[in-house]
């Protein structure tokens, strides 16, 4: 049985053929002249014909510019849009998509969701108020001190006296010192006169001073047995008590003793001892 040539097995030998013919054509030519004409046209003749070193342009200047020349690079060559088929591929190897490795995550697990409990009320109980004790401060003593009424006061005349019914007699003998009969008598026997009354009076020893006109004393007097006055002629008078008491027997001139004292039983106030200053506003004392 004959078996018939394959078609690319007979054009596979004439292309090597011909080549072979081009070869040796072109070697007893002296170069690629020899094998130009029967060669297949390929693309030499489109880079032949490229000029590498076109001339320089002149420029006129003030001149419009040259009209550039046709162009005069020769058209490619009917095979140079050849189909993409013509050209070989490289091998395309199908690849299984499964062969990739596939980076595998760990899924999270699903758990039952759960509800929240509710909080629990807090009830906030009222606030306490505590009452601090009270604290008592204890403010320190005061002392008051309390001014004690005047023991004296001032007559009708602006002299000091301290017992209204001595200022009484005493308005009384001043009166009579006007009279004619004690005109013509001296002072001294009117003095004798006021002592003996008022001791009588009181039932106490007195001092007695008069004179003719204004007189300045000091003196200590027992209790409110005080008084000053002046007649109208300008003559003045003074009677207070002794600040030591004495016996009122006569001719006897000595001070009382305690027994004495006792049995007289003259009240608390005579216990004081008063002080005339010479200041006739100073009734306090």
């Amino acid at each position: 049985m004959l078996h018939r040539p394959k078609l690319t097995v007979i054009l596979s030998v004439l292309l090597t053929f011909r080549l072979a013919d081009c070869w040796f054509l072109s070697m007893l030519g002296g170069g690629a002249g020899g094998c130009q004409n029967q060669c297949p046209p390929a693309y030499s003749g489109y880079y032949q014909s490229r000029n590498y070193n076109p001339p320089q342009q002149r420029f006129n200047y003030g001149l419009p510019p040259p009209t550039p020349p046709a162009n005069s690079y020769a058209t490619a060559p009917a095979n140079y849009a050849a189909p993409s088929n013509a050209y070989p591929f490289a091998p395309q190897y199908s690849i299984p998509m499964n062969s990739y490795a596939m980076p595998k995550y760990a899924v999270a697990p699903q758990y039952a969701m759960v509800p929240y409990p509710t909080p629990p009320a807090y009830v906030r109980p009222p606030p306490v108020y505590v009452t601090p004790p009270p604290v008592y401060i204890t403010p320190p003593p005061t002392t008051t001190t309390t001014i004690p009424p005047p023991k004296c006061f001032q007559n009708t005349q602006g002299y000091k006296c301290c017992n209204r019914q001595l200022d009484q007699f005493l308005e009384q003998k001043v009166g009579e010192m006007l009279k004619p009969e004690w005109q013509r008598c001296n002072l001294q026997r009117f003095a004798t006169q006021l002592q003996h009354e008022t001791q009588q009076m009181f039932n106490h020893s007195m001092e007695a001073i008069v004179a003719s006109g204004e007189v300045q004393n000091l003196s200590n007097y027992r209790g409110d047995l005080y008084c000053k006055k002046r007649s109208r002629d300008g003559k003045i008078v003074v009677i207070y008590g002794s600040a030591v008491p004495y016996s009122l027997d006569t001719g006897v001139t000595r001070p009382m003793n305690d027994d004495e004292l006792r049995t007289q039983m003259y009240p608390a106030k005579y216990d004081e001892i008063g002080v005339h200053d010479g200041h006739e506003e100073n009734i306090w004392f």
